[in-house]
């Protein structure tokens, strides 16, 4: 959200609990799929940014109502490649400050959301904040400089 806001585009984080299904992908309830074309109908955004694959009838939905629907997974390393996903999906967003190695420490977080359903897992977000460099468990203890 903050590459958006420094953009100067309007941005919002909605979120829907949804059932996973085994074939990797999520189908929205009929409610939820309402309530979201309805989101999309009313804030017309540039695009809709998910988190997982949605159902194909139901991305193709959201297509037909106006939104560009972009898969962007939150896993392991997908913060380093935000400015890239950013570059290829959203040419029009594409600015030098997206190759800052520092981006985002220059940018203001926002974690305010909005849920969409009455899902028990929308009230409580799942936010994991990184601060300093990043450091997962397939850094090598070598290029620790508290193992030296």
């Amino acid at each position: 959200m903050g590459v958006g806001r420094r953009l100067g585009w309007p941005v919002a984080w909605l979120t829907l609990g949804v059932r996973y299904e085994p074939a990797m992908l999520y189908r929205l309830a009929s409610g939820d799929l309402r309530v979201l074309l309805g989101e999309t109908a009313r804030t017309r955004p540039r695009a809709v940014i998910v988190s997982a694959r949605l159902d194909e009838r139901q991305r193709r939905r959201l297509e037909s109502a106006g939104a560009r629907v972009l898969i962007c997974p939150i896993d392991e390393g997908a913060v380093d490649e935000l400015p890239r996903f950013i570059k290829t999906a959203l040419p029009e967003a594409c600015r030098p400050w997206l190759d800052d190695p520092r981006l985002f420490d220059r940018l203001d977080p926002d974690y305010r959301r909005r849920p969409l359903n009455r899902a028990p897992w929308t009230r409580r977000a799942i936010i994991r904040v990184v601060a300093g460099m990043r450091c997962s468990y397939l850094s090598r203890a070598a290029e620790n400089p508290f193992y030296r």
